[in-house]
């Protein structure tokens, strides 16, 4: 169930010492400082943004990195630098809300798709994608979902336009 009191907004640089321990539940560790170092600089670049799930009580829940990337092969897209809700806040919901604000922000950077790599290890969270529309498209399990109809200049017909990222 849901928290009544969850709320979700841009993350800060002051929020890194929330940041920083959830980022270690996913097995990335990074001293505060780095990450709000980090987060100072992403603040300011337009293609980046961080944001935090917290409530009255507790000062990250989770968090959501998503950043705006062009290809030369299928134009902008955007990807999940990384996606976090608490181990004991899990099933609550959250993470669809963090991946929903990661998508409307996407959507107004004119991203045509959402990409995600999940390491082939991390089961539930390929389930929690599957869950919400997204589809393994590569053996590597990299995920994507369309989120806006281009139109493919060599023929003159709108279509979905697919993606092959590769590492």
């Amino acid at each position: 169930m849901l928290q009544p009191d969850l709320f979700i907004r841009l993350a800060m640089s002051e929020d890194a010492a929330a940041i920083a321990p959830l980022a270690e539940q996913l097995g990335y560790f990074s001293s505060p400082r780095a990450v709000q170092e980090r987060l100072k600089r992403l603040e300011g670049d337009r293609n980046h943004a961080v944001y935090i799930a917290h409530s009255s009580s507790v000062s990250a829940v989770g968090w959501v990195h998503v950043y705006a990337r062009e290809s030369l092969l299928v134009g902008r897209v955007a990807e999940i630098g990384g996606l976090i809700v608490h181990q004991n806040y899990r099933g609550q919901r959250i993470g669809r809300l963090l991946l929903q604000h990661a998508e409307q922000w996407a959507q107004k950077q004119n991203c045509s798709r959402m990409v995600v790599r999940s390491n082939t290890q991390r089961q539930a969270a390929h389930q929690f994608y599957k869950n919400v529309s997204y589809q393994s498209c590569k053996t590597q399990l990299v995920f994507d979902k369309a989120l806006l109809e281009v139109t493919d200049r060599r023929s003159q017909s709108s279509r979905t336009v697919g993606i092959s990222a590769g590492e």
